[in-house]
């Protein structure tokens, strides 16, 4: 039996505590917080009546077979404990008097409700992409969700040779692989993949396509409940299987002795001993300044997320339009152009133009949470949200910004940086600064023994599955204990 630390409770950390657990190592989880979930954790928990709590992601589920594999393999189904509900249709709205309302399934069904919207040129074009990153995904599928990742080699390998490395087009960006879809509007609907990626169209890399026909493939989901509900069922898992989590544990560095780990140091001074440290958490580096991992980046992204009451007179007629019975539930609004609003995230200030996100909450109609990419220097000032407001406005999704029009809450990248412990605010790791860079993402090893990465920051990739498929490629590299009592990692 190993000792194994986990550094983060966020969903990577409490899959791989499931997973270690249920394999009967000892596990024990640190997390900073006086509550366990991370980025599944709600940063603003609402009143119960006029305010939904509200997290810093779109509560949304995609590619949910890891998911359902962790709780299959950790000692029973996930529908015994949570109901997955598709999601409802998006409808998005482009800067001119377009708009499409995508379902949330089907490849063939999103690129016709895309061409009704934008354009009968786009379904071709975009079947043929989602065509391209069907075959990539096939390449991709084992290295990205069954290996830890690594150096360059580690995708020549994985891929199987130099026809996966042509593929994978390494000096390609996702904008160039999107140029051929011939609507402005609907490449900008794509290029939030690669903003949720962590990084801008042109620096992504090219196999970023995958993510959003993953995505169409398998759905999109909801759970009831909101990702509160599935951090609870994470964390149930995870300490039924024998994890002890400890909570309000702030680490301070990690101890190593020639070059394996021996332990994590907390603020109190204690030591706590491990065989393993496996980091769900963002910027390692400070934890442990001789490990390689990213520092902060120019090109960061965060989040600012607004939380709204919105009188149903306020209701824009472009919604008004599309409303499908009685309300789309989510909204997108794509920028004018869509190149100078990717200019506009790579400084710290209030994007004139941008990419919003709008869900309204399952318990009002008149709650509505409203979500931007920014860069994660942004500082919030007094002109904030009422630029947001304003263009909502111009968009024609709120009639006004005035007359009852409430803000409930505000929060800035400052704001997500204190609440996720993580640099800048950043939401999915450094951002790079060109399509190769991006292949390099940190991997689930390091050249320190014994210590580990988890999460969506990882190579697996940034989103819920990934990080959730993380806990499983880290308990293959740790492996079973063996009969021996003798915890040294030599003998696991």
């Amino acid at each position: 039996m190993a000792r194994v630390v986990v550094i983060g409770s966020g969903a990577g950390g409490l899959a791989t505590a499931a997973r270690l657990a249920t394999r009967r190592h000892d596990v024990v989880i640190l997390e900073s917080a006086a509550e366990p979930g991370g980025r599944l954790r709600p940063v603003l928990p609402g009143d119960g009546t006029t305010s939904p709590a509200v997290t810093l992601v779109p509560e949304i589920v995609t590619l949910p077979a890891p998911l359902r594999d962790l709780f299959n393999k950790t000692g029973g189904s996930l529908d015994d404990v949570l109901e997955l509900h598709p999601a409802p249709e998006t409808l998005v709205l482009d800067a001119v008097d377009s708009s499409a309302l995508v379902p949330s399934v089907g490849p063939s069904a999103i690129a016709a409700a895309l061409a009704d919207g934008f354009g009968a040129a786009v379904e071709p074009a975009y079947r043929q992409l989602m065509s391209e990153a069907a075959e990539l995904w096939q390449v991709l599928r084992t290295p990205l969700l069954e290996t830890p990742g690594g150096s360059s080699r580690w995708l020549l390998d994985a891929a199987g040779g130099l026809r996966g490395l042509r593929l994978v087009r390494p000096q390609v960006s996702f904008a160039r692989a999107c140029s051929d879809v011939p609507a402005e509007s609907v490449r900008a609907l794509l290029d939030l993949e690669a903003i949720d990626a962590g990084s801008l169209p042109t620096y992504a890399p090219a196999w970023t396509i995958t993510r959003p026909y993953v995505r169409a493939l398998f759905g999109e989901w909801t759970v009831p409940g909101g990702f509160a509900a599935l951090a609870a069922a994470l964390v149930d898992r995870a300490t039924a299987r024998g994890a002890t989590i400890r909570t309000d544990c702030h680490v301070t560095g990690i101890d190593v002795k020639g070059a394996r780990v021996t332990g994590v140091r907390l603020a109190n001074g204690d030591v706590v001993p491990a065989d393993w440290v496996v980091a769900d958490i963002d910027g390692l580096e400070q934890l442990l300044p001789r490990i390689s991992d990213p520092g902060r980046s120019s090109l960061d992204l965060s989040t600012l997320v607004i939380v709204l009451h919105v009188p149903s007179h306020h209701i824009g007629p472009r919604l008004r339009e599309r409303e499908v019975d009685g309300r789309p539930a989510r909204v997108t609004v794509l920028p004018a152009n869509r190149v100078a609003a990717a200019r506009e995230l790579m400084t710290p200030k209030m994007p004139t133009d941008a990419w919003v996100r709008i869900e309204r909450s399952f318990d009002s109609d008149e709650v509505w949470v409203v979500r931007m990419p920014v860069n994660a220097g942004y500082r919030v000032d007094d002109a904030t949200v009422p630029s947001v407001l304003r263009l909502l406005s111009d968009r024609g999704v709120l009639t006004s910004t005035t007359d009852g029009l409430r803000v409930l809450n505000a929060l800035s990248p400052a704001a997500v940086a204190a609440h996720l412990q993580t640099v800048g605010g950043r939401l999915s790791g450094a951002a790079r600064r060109s399509p190769r860079r991006g292949l390099l993402r940190p991997p689930m090893t390091t050249d320190v023994g014994g210590l580990l990465r988890a999460g969506g920051g990882v190579v697996g990739g940034p989103g819920l599955p990934y990080a959730i498929q993380s806990g499983e490629v880290i308990a293959e590299v740790i492996g079973r204990p063996r009969a021996s009592s003798d915890r040294s990692p030599d003998h696991i």
